[in-house]
């Protein structure tokens, strides 16, 4: 594929399994996208969001009422096109 869209479905859970992921969790895109702010509620000890998205970013990532701070550049993670990374 050329385009640089791809379909981004971002997911949280926590690593320790005595203590499930509950709650809200926030997700922070890029500031070009029209929400930047996402949220999701934790359901079976995981929160997801799925977006489009042209190009990689760094996306922010806040659970446990913001004790706990994630981040992860889209950059690092593979499946997306080569447009995609070059955006």
């Amino acid at each position: 594929r050329r385009s640089a869209a791809c379909d981004v479905t971002l997911t949280v859970i926590s690593t320790d399994p005595g203590r499930p992921l509950t709650g809200k969790v926030a997700f922070y895109l890029h500031p070009t996208f029209g929400r930047s702010k996402r949220s999701a509620i934790a359901k079976d000890g995981k929160a997801a969001i799925s977006f489009t998205s042209w190009g990689a970013f760094t996306v922010g990532v806040e659970a446990d009422e913001s004790a706990t701070k994630l981040e992860l550049n889209l950059m690092n993670v593979a499946g997306g096109t080569s447009a995609f990374y070059k955006n």
